[in-house]
């Protein structure tokens, strides 16, 4: 009996001491995406987006962070401003700042309940990174106009950040003064 219970309580140990390491993955200090190691991107298949009205608007021109706030943070994210997302309708998508280009991968839209409020449906835009696994990252798309969008961030993102930000739609890629940078 003695035995039995020794070995209940080493596998229990053992249990415990494995299955509770952190991940390394996630970064809950700092600005993630300027701070984090880049780990590249393992990235699945593109896929024709599914039809619907706001992947019309999101296949025009360029998609570009007016604003972005990360709520664990005060005030605007500034090292966000001035991102930009450019479309394309094979389902994949290009992500840069200003005039740099620094990632690309697919694009996924779909429409499904709300995380952030129950009971209520959205579409949700899903970014999977072909450069670095912690900006793969979703987005409920809670609002929508011919020129503008606000997006929430999933819950419990690879980097660890919440965040909102108000997308505008441009013609061409932003410049720093357009932005106020």
């Amino acid at each position: 009996m003695n035995m039995t219970k020794f070995l209940l309580l080493f596998s229990f140990i053992l249990t415990v001491t494995f299955s509770c390491q952190p991940n390394s993955k996630v970064s809950k200090s700092g600005d993630s995406s300027a701070d984090a190691k880049p780990s590249l991107g393992s990235i699945g298949t593109p896929a024709i987006p599914e039809k619907f009205k706001e992947t019309d608007l999101l296949l025009t021109d360029y998609w570009v962070y007016e604003f972005y706030v990360i709520p664990e943070k005060v005030g605007v994210g500034p090292n966000f401003v001035g991102t930009w997302y450019k479309f394309n309708p094979n389902g994949t998508y290009l992500k840069g700042q200003f005039q740099e280009t620094f990632d690309n991968g697919n694009w996924y839209i779909s429409s499904r309940p709300s995380e952030h409020q129950p009971g209520k449906v959205f579409k949700y835009i899903y970014f999977d990174s072909a450069v670095n696994d912690l900006w793969d990252v979703g987005f409920e798309i809670q609002g929508t106009s011919g020129y503008n969008m606000s997006w929430v961030k999933q819950l419990d993102p690879p980097d660890g950040e919440s965040g909102l930000a108000k997308v505008m739609k441009m013609l061409t890629k932003p410049t720093r003064e357009q932005m106020g940078r």
